[in-house]
């Protein structure tokens, strides 16, 4: 006796529930998908720091493998260790990293914490690296909007306008609230 093939075909009854199913595969697979960095507050950005400092890269190296790390001279610290150098990675991690550095440039830099002369990283995907540049006679550091101020906190333009999702804060005032968090952070920690 013969084998008989079986039929594979779908019943026409049943297709417009198969088209229901696969209908919110399809239409998802065909959306683009976007990846983000979450806001983070300064407060927040403060206290997962391990080390904030202000700094001069004075190198840029190949590390081996694409990747690049810089060195810069410590000029002030702000939390963490007193140190005279930091190394830290300059190379984006994933797809909305922005971990960079240029020879030259001064940075306000919120890093993790390792020992000295050990690689650290750029907290919050690279936003912790906010370059330092003159106004009209004033240094300003340029910031990410995901990188949330106190409400009220005086801010300009950063260096292209029409990058609106960069702006720049006087070093001095960042430098003042960033002092005023670890105060605060520090009394809700010690009671006393």
């Amino acid at each position: 006796m013969p084998c008989k093939r079986p039929d594979y075909r779908i019943h026409p009854t049943a297709r417009p529930v198969w088209v229901a199913l696969l209908m919110p595969i399809l239409v998802a697979s065909a959306t683009p998908a976007f990846a983000t960095v979450a806001a983070m507050s300064l407060e927040t950005l403060v206290a997962d720091s391990g080390h904030i400092v202000v700094a001069k890269v004075y190198a840029v190296e190949d590390s081996g493998k694409g990747r690049r790390r810089a060195r810069a001279d410590v000029l002030d610290v702000w939390k963490g260790p007193n140190r005279r150098e930091v190394i830290f990675n300059a190379t984006p991690t994933w797809t909305c990293d922005i971990s960079g550095a240029t020879e030259g440039e001064q940075v306000v830099l919120f890093l993790g914490v390792g020992e000295p002369g050990e690689l650290v990283y750029i907290w919050h995907s690279g936003r912790g690296r906010m370059p330092v540049r003159e106004v009209k006679g004033k240094l300003y550091a340029d910031l990410w909007d995901d990188v949330v101020l106190p409400e009220g906190t005086a801010t300009i333009d950063g260096p292209r306008p029409e990058l609106t999702f960069i702006r720049s804060i006087e070093l001095s005032s960042l430098g003042e609230l960033v002092r005023q968090i670890i105060a605060e952070h520090g009394k809700r920690e010690d009671p006393q």
